[in-house]
């Protein structure tokens, strides 16, 4: 058994945990009101109603949803406040936002839209204190075991899509460069348990339907001035390579035509054995990227990540995709050995010239056993040292 965490999951390395969570606290609520628990059909949900408004359900550590006021009707509100009630306000970008083009430095912090207590900076504001220009972060695509996208607990799309605009206007308004990982999640995953990739039988029509979606996030994004997106981070991992070669083509042409920050991937490194581009030795097709997300969390640097990374390089170089940057770096336990770990790192940073281009270093969520975090540890010196 694998433990559900409000970030993600070493892919790489010898001892790896599951896959990330993103969002999770959205679509899989389940705690207590007080002293007594809820039971997961009755589990209040974003924009369902409620009845005394201050009550509140709290899951530890993840946030609590609050009865609250909203058009005059009392509904369970998320820790940003929102409900599930869509407004042409909270679609609304700020004002005055501009896209950045220098190097991005900071963390990749998959759980940070929603929880961001989860992860070692508890704000956007003190990433960017800390000296810190950048977050990695992943938007939660929920679908159900039909093969269709859910966004019911959510309100509905459109409101899913507001909610998302609010939290990704945020991060641009204190100051930060935004990355992006769309992320697929079945809406009835248990928690503490890794959901895994979806089943096969669906995922061509679960494909479709994010092909679908595509149009719509790629226009909110645009107006939140995002600078980096990957329609399916580590897509070969949930929907398998063969899929994740035919369709992320299709969805980075769709992507374009809207947004005009950089279009990327971000490959799953995998391990001999797992079905992933390396451990296949299939080459990726990058066809109209802008950019190159490499994942190394291999503390050790090991040959076969190397290999498997320097063939992913190598692909892009081939493909003719202009920029390679660190989009996470580092592994989720915290190493045996740090110095070893630490100068593995910095040497994966200049063997794909990273300095120039960017480093987003893995910030794991605290809830997870012996997680390795950014603030105050090694990590942190080693990106304040490239800032």
């Amino acid at each position: 058994m694998k433990f559900r965490n409000m970030g993600r999951v070493a892919t790489n390395g010898p001892a790896g945990w599951g896959a990330c969570i993103g969002m999770a606290i959205a679509l899989s609520i389940s705690g207590a009101s007080g002293a007594q628990a809820v039971s997961p059909s009755a589990q209040p949900q974003p924009g369902a109603s409620c009845t005394k408004a201050g009550d509140t359900f709290t899951v530890p550590g993840r946030g609590t949803l609050t009865c609250k006021k909203v058009k005059g009707k009392l509904v369970w509100t998320t820790p940003d406040g929102a409900s599930g009630t869509a407004s042409a306000a909270s679609c609304k970008a700020p004002k005055g936002l501009t896209r950045s083009t220098v190097r991005p430095i900071g963390t990749r912090a998959p759980a940070f839209l929603l929880s961001p207590e989860e992860h070692s900076y508890g704000s956007a504001a003190a990433i960017k204190a800390k000296g810190f220009n950048a977050i990695n972060t992943s938007i939660l695509i929920p679908y159900n075991a039909k093969g269709e996208l859910d966004f019911d607990r959510q309100g509905g799309k459109a409101a899913w899509l507001c909610r998302l605009s609010s939290q990704i206007g945020a991060l641009k308004k204190a100051g930060l460069q935004v990355l992006i990982e769309g992320e697929l999640q079945a809406v009835d995953s248990p928690r503490g348990v890794e959901p895994g990739p979806v089943p096969e039988g669906i995922r061509a029509r679960i494909a479709q339907q994010v092909t679908e979606l595509m149009p719509d996030l790629a226009k909110m994004l645009e107006r939140n001035k995002v600078e980096y997106f990957a329609p399916l981070g580590e897509s070969e991992k949930w929907i398998g390579v063969d899929l994740t070669q035919s369709t992320y083509p299709t969805w980075v042409s769709i992507v374009k035509q809207s947004f005009k920050g950089k279009v990327f991937a971000q490959i799953f490194t995998g391990v001999p054995g797992q079905q992933a581009f390396g451990p296949l030795g299939l080459t990726p097709n990058l066809t109209g990227l802008d950019a190159l997300g490499i994942v190394f969390g291999d503390w050790s640097c090991s040959a076969n990540s190397l290999a498997y990374t320097d063939a992913y390089v190598a692909a892009a170089k081939a493909q003719s995709v202009g920029t390679i940057l660190l989009s996470e770096l580092g592994g989720v336990t915290i190493p045996p050995d740090t110095a070893a770990a630490q100068a593995c790192m910095l040497s994966i940073v200049d063997r794909y010239g990273a300095r120039t281009t960017g480093v987003l270093f893995m910030d794991n969520s605290k809830s997870m056993p012996g997680a390795q975090q950014v603030e105050g540890s090694w990590p942190e010196t080693l990106l304040l040292g490239l800032s």
